[in-house]
């Protein structure tokens, strides 16, 4: 059957209103770039989603770690990049967290940026040590309140999310918890451990080994709801800490002015990586949960937690 005259045209006048980078999009190799050294939950992330998104996009996504400075050198890096959909970021919570850190950054977070996806969620678990006496936040509380300035928490480094997760827990429970800094989760999770400090907000995969051979207790999880993985264990909120919620998160992220079909192109692919059951398993060993959605879900999403950061900025100054 013979298409309409009309028709024709009209679909003909669509494509040539296309700039020619997003009619022929895309049309060789994406470059992920990922703001931290390889190995980590970010790296490994990204690979998860990125393998199955290049099977849809008919392209290899090609994974270029490029760490350092909190994750802010690579994100400045693809702020300044070409804006055509062939060199993307993956970013995390710590994206909304950098401004706080680094006030000086050679980017904007939300101007520079054109969102394609948020790709998952992933909760963090409070955890003490084995001779810790508390068996739960409300009792953890309770000893720390007798005893100001004794305890302590660990963070994977100032401004981090854990940072912020203990800033915040103090701050609402009215306890003086004394902050202790390391280069990384590996090192403050083996204090922990060690007994060296109180606590520590870990991810829930660093966390699981050392819960299972008890040699950490899982007290509460930051999200506003439970995690599949760990039913038993309440959220801060439940524990006597109302309103109290935060999560880690996974996104992509585009320069400024790429064209609204190729972040549309984008964002179909890695919502149909998500939508896929190998991706969802793979993810949930890293302990996040997947997302997706429109692309101005992640735009929110990183406005709203740079005001809620923003707050709790003389927080983590007065660290």
């Amino acid at each position: 059957m013979k298409r309409p005259l009309g028709a024709v045209l009209g679909a003909a006048l669509l494509l040539c209103a296309l700039p020619a980078p997003a009619q022929q999009f895309p049309s060789h190799p994406i470059t992920l770039v990922v703001p931290f050294a390889p190995g980590g939950a970010n790296d490994a992330v990204a690979r998860i989603v990125a393998r199955s998104a290049e099977s849809r996009l008919g392209v290899p996504i090609v994974i270029d770690n490029k760490g350092g400075a909190g994750g802010t050198i690579g994100t400045e890096l693809v702020a300044r990049a070409r804006p055509d959909g062939y060199t993307i970021l993956l970013v995390s919570a710590a994206h909304a967290i950098n401004p706080l850190v680094y006030p000086n950054l050679g980017y904007d977070g939300v101007k520079d940026f054109a969102p394609i996806i948020q790709l998952t969620e992933s909760p963090y678990v409070l955890v003490v040590g084995k001779n810790v006496p508390a068996k739960s936040l409300a009792e953890l509380t309770a000893l720390a309140k007798a005893s100001p300035g004794r305890y302590t928490y660990a963070s994977s480094g100032t401004g981090s999310a854990p940072h912020l997760a203990g800033a915040l827990l103090g701050s609402m429970t009215g306890t003086q918890i004394q902050h202790v800094p390391y280069k990384g989760g590996a090192p403050a999770l083996i204090d922990v451990i060690r007994g060296d400090v109180t606590m520590y907000f870990s991810s829930v995969p660093s966390a699981a080994p050392h819960l299972q051979s008890g040699a950490v207790r899982a007290l509460a999880v930051s999200t506003g709801k439970r995690v599949g993985s760990m039913p038993d264990v309440p959220t801060v909120a439940e524990s006597g800490v109302p309103g109290y919620e935060l999560a880690g998160w996974y996104g992509i992220l585009a320069p400024a002015r790429t064209p609204e079909a190729v972040v549309a192109r984008l964002n179909e692919a890695f919502n149909a990586a998500l939508a896929d059951d190998a991706v969802k398993k793979q993810l949930a060993t890293e302990g996040s949960t997947p997302i997706g959605g429109p692309s101005g879900a992640l735009a929110t999403l990183i406005e709203r937690d740079m005001a809620k950061y923003a707050k709790m900025a003389s927080l983590v100054k007065a660290q």
